[in-house]
């Protein structure tokens, strides 16, 4: 392994310099000399702690071609590059780029013209992330919660359905980077083969399979559970129903109320819930709403955890009739005293998001507390964001009236106070005199 070391560390600084300086052609080539010359220990290559830096650089910038070349040279070790620290952050690197490498193939469109003979033999990206998954389905129910191929397996969940994940650097100190998901809102799909849906649901079944017992407990386990909020985002319509009714347990009313109350209140499984709540469809929306959150909104804002919950729930409302229900669920009173307590928590979503009635109906809600709020060192924040919201003059003049009104019932009080002490101190003045 040092020498080989030794090669990537030359190799890189050469094809490094060869990009500053926009050689193409050369870099092209210097990457296939790179892969020809590592194939036969392409596995260890990518396991070692340093190498496996140099590899990452050029993953980066390979052709569609070599990039093949490349995952194919490593069929037979996937168990193993799954589960080892190193080689899991090639992968998913590497598999950030299958989505628009399946989607060209997809519609039939060919690939870069790098090097025909080289790929000759090399099956489509398409059947290599298949032969992969195939490879290693024996191990998924263990890899789901081992602390790196959980990784690989939100990656490869991307990939099925054509989903482009996004490297993000953790850490000042970090030298690799972490799988991060943006929105299926915010993303385009590639187009994917059948096949590629049958595996997704293929390992979604076998999941699904185990015990209630064993579901909870990948629910609440660090790796297993975003692994599983990863499949909610990602999947088809109809696999994502199954899942979700799946986990909470749907064909019991009692029972599934109780498993969204314990998911919410979770560290890990409470981001399922978030999953859920922006990646369903309107119907399951407002199903899960009704049964596990209507009436009980309060009581899930008041804790330090289950208030994402709510947050989440408030930010993406599907219709304006739900939103209604939604805003009008929680008595006006009782918002005071949540909003007191968890300003930012529970209001923001609602000021910054866009619905405009929702804003106004918050209003009309906090109307008679506002002398209450803004003496409050949290609650002035809600005040100052009515004060954004309402722009009718009228509703405005209300607000400022009833400050002040609220104002000049404090002060009263304390005038009366101070009017009682003259008169107590004239009173002590007679009775001397008096005397």
């Amino acid at each position: 392994m040092p020498d080989t070391l030794a090669y990537l560390q030359e190799v890189n600084a050469s094809f490094l310099e060869n990009l500053k300086d926009g050689d193409v052609e050369t870099s092209r080539m210097l990457l296939w000399n790179v892969l020809e010359e590592i194939a036969p220990r392409v596995a260890s290559a990518a396991s070692d702690r340093h190498a496996c830096e140099f590899i990452e650089v050029l993953v980066d910038h390979m052709s569609a071609q070599q990039l093949r070349f490349f995952l194919h040279k490593m069929e037979g070790y996937f168990s193993h590059l799954w589960t080892n620290r190193y080689s899991s952050h090639v992968l998913q690197r590497l598999l950030s780029k299958v989505g628009a490498i399946v989607g060209n193939e997809v519609k039939g469109e060919a690939d870069d013209d790098d090097d025909p003979d080289r790929a000759a033999d090399v099956p489509p990206m398409s059947s290599l992330i298949v032969t992969m998954c195939s490879e290693v389905q024996a191990e998924w129910l263990t890899l789901i919660n081992d602390v790196s191929a959980s990784h690989v397996m939100r990656a490869v969940f991307c990939a099925l359905a054509g989903r482009a994940p996004v490297l993000e650097k953790r850490g000042k100190k970090g030298k690799h980077k972490a799988l991060q998901f943006q929105s299926a809102q915010t993303t385009n799909a590639e187009s994917v083969p059948r096949e590629f849906e049958d595996t997704l649901s293929e390992m979604l079944e076998l999941v699904l399979g185990s015990s209630d017992g064993r579901l909870v407990e990948l629910m609440s386990d660090a790796h297993a559970g975003p692994v599983l909020s990863m499949a909610v985002r990602v999947a088809p319509t109809a696999v994502q129903s199954k899942v979700i009714f799946k986990l909470l347990k749907w064909n019991d009313p009692e029972r599934s109320s109780q498993r969204f109350y314990d998911f919410a209140a979770d560290s890990v499984a409470s981001h399922f819930l978030e999953a859920v709540c922006h990646s369903c469809d309107e119907d399951v929306w407002a199903a899960i709403f009704e049964r596990c959150l209507q009436g009980r909104l309060l009581e899930f804002s008041e804790h330090p955890i289950s208030n994402f919950v709510v947050q989440n729930f408030i930010q993406r409302t599907p219709t304006s009739d739900l939103n209604s229900r939604l805003t009008l669920n929680v008595p006006g009173a009782r918002i005071v005293e949540t909003l007191l307590k968890f300003p930012t928590d529970v209001s923001e979503p609602i000021w910054a998001s866009d619905n405009q009635d929702a804003k106004l109906a918050l209003f009309e809600k906090l109307q008679g507390q506002f002398g209450s709020l803004v003496l409050d060192r949290n609650g002035s924040f809600t005040v100052l964001k009515c004060f954004d919201v309402v722009s009718v003059a009228e509703k405005r003049k209300k607000k400022v009236k009833e400050l002040f009104s609220d104002f000049m019932d404090d002060q009263a009080p304390k005038k009366k106070r101070k009017h009682d002490k003259k008169d107590g101190k004239k009173s002590k003045k007679k009775a001397k005199a008096d005397e």
